[in-house]
């Protein structure tokens, strides 16, 4: 099910299957990465891509610099990547980061464990400022007794928040 806990009130939604899933991002990254090293990619470890390589309109591969210094990587496929700072999307005039940049949010969780999760299986968000000021925070269960905690505001507002930080709230969600 899923839940959105406010300040006054609550919203439940249940659903007779299963139609949520929480990825966990850490070990998803590190079956991507062994499979593609098993099919003959290269690991750059510390590494950071720099530029898009273009050719003809075409997205061809990246320039990037790291440890074992700087270089060019070609595919077929490039994919940015980069998260939020969305590099690669900013260079080629896909992405005007100064009109993103409301939009934009910081974040914390943590991947708990050992946890006594209710056998509802709910994804949880909390929203509003008993919870967290100008954003929100949520519970998502991982496994049976295991869960990310985590809490996000929107980056724009974060400023008039001087007395805590991000991490101090999402102490306080948990001990909540």
């Amino acid at each position: 099910g899923l839940k959105f806990i406010g300040a006054n009130s609550k919203l439940e939604f249940l659903y007779d299957k299963p139609i949520f899933t929480t990825l966990k991002v850490k070990e998803f990254k590190q079956f991507l990465f062994k499979k593609a090293i098993k099919n003959g990619a290269k690991d750059l470890i510390g590494t950071s891509v720099t530029h898009p390589i273009v050719r003809n309109n075409k997205v061809i591969g990246v320039q990037y610099s790291g440890l074992d210094g700087s270089g060019e990587a070609f595919a077929d496929v490039v994919v940015d990547a980069t998260g939020v700072s969305g590099i690669l999307a900013s260079q080629l005039g896909l992405r005007d980061n100064k009109k993103f940049a409301k939009f934009l949010g910081s974040g914390s969780e943590f991947l708990m464990e050992k946890m006594n999760l209710s056998s509802d299986d709910y994804f949880q968000f909390y929203v509003g400022s008993k919870h967290i000021p100008h954003g929100y925070a949520w519970i998502f269960p991982t496994e049976s007794d295991e869960a990310k905690i985590g809490v996000c505001w929107a980056d724009q507002f974060s400023k008039k928040i001087t007395d805590k930080s991000l991490m101090s709230f999402l102490y306080q969600f948990i001990s909540n």
